[in-house]
């Protein structure tokens, strides 16, 4: 069964993410293609015209950019983590001064109400309780909203996990669904792999610095522990393409959700 609450160094989380605010746009190509799936499924659910929304887990705001060219909200909280962020989004806070940035800790933090929408791209897995703040939505939605977030599930990246021992719990589709059914009507509930190539496991850790993703642990690499980690990555996952070239792979699990409040 899934870990519903986990501990979570929210702090490290906050400053890694902080970091890579300038070379996440150009190197997270797969929360990019995240994005764009999440926002067209969203366009069979939900009007164009909506009162109010809440984006937590907004990042540079690349989702929240793509949902704003298909939906026009009259009212728009946008949350992270790291209020570096809002300055990220100066252009959208400018273009609409009603809307709000909320920075900090949206599991602490009170959410707006009567929303008709709750939406997240890339961010539930960081979470301590995540299904509990997913239940905890259902009382800030209005009845026959629509929440909709895309997380990871087990296979994410499994090489890391499989070569450090280090990993988020996370969890995997079938058991979302099961902890969803009491509160919500269950509308899209789906599963993809991913998986880019590098040229080393070097480069797959300059991947994973770049995106902030190197925020699971406070890991202290060495000259040891990077040597440990290219020879095994190397040994387990490396393969020789067409062009005879070795590539190493790193996967991607997402999961994607859209859910209604039930009536």
């Amino acid at each position: 069964m899934y870990m519903n609450n986990h501990i979570v160094n929210k702090e490290l989380i906050r400053q890694r993410f902080a970091r890579s605010v300038d070379s996440y746009q150009q190197e997270a190509t797969i929360q990019s293609l995240i994005t764009q799936e999440m926002t067209e499924r969203l366009t069979h659910y939900l009007p164009n015209h909506l009162a109010s929304v809440l984006e937590f887990g907004c990042g540079r705001g690349g989702f929240t950019r793509a949902f704003l060219n298909k939906f026009q909200p009259e009212m728009f909280w946008i949350n992270d983590l790291c209020p570096e962020m809002e300055e990220a989004l100066s252009d959208i806070l400018k273009k609409y001064p009603k809307f709000q940035f909320i920075p900090g800790d949206i599991e602490h933090t009170t959410l707006p109400q009567n929303l008709d929408a709750i939406v997240s791209c890339s961010a539930l897995q960081w979470f301590e309780s995540p299904v509990d703040f997913i239940h905890k939505c259902a009382q800030q939605v209005v009845s026959g909203g629509i929440l909709a977030f895309s997380t990871f599930g087990p296979k994410n990246l499994l090489e890391i996990a499989e070569i450090t021992g280090v990993s988020l719990p996370y969890i995997s589709l079938e058991d979302w669904k099961k902890a969803l059914t009491e509160d919500y009507q269950i509308l899209e509930a789906t599963e993809d792999i991913r998986q880019l190539y590098f040229q080393s496991p070097l480069n797959v850790l300059q991947h994973l610095k770049k995106t902030g993703v190197n925020g699971i642990c406070a890991m202290r690499w060495n000259k040891t522990k990077l040597e440990h980690f290219v020879t095994q990555y190397t040994k387990c996952f490396g393969n020789i393409n067409s062009e005879h070239i070795q590539k190493v792979p790193l996967t991607y699990h997402p999961i994607y959700i859209i859910i209604q409040k039930r009536k």
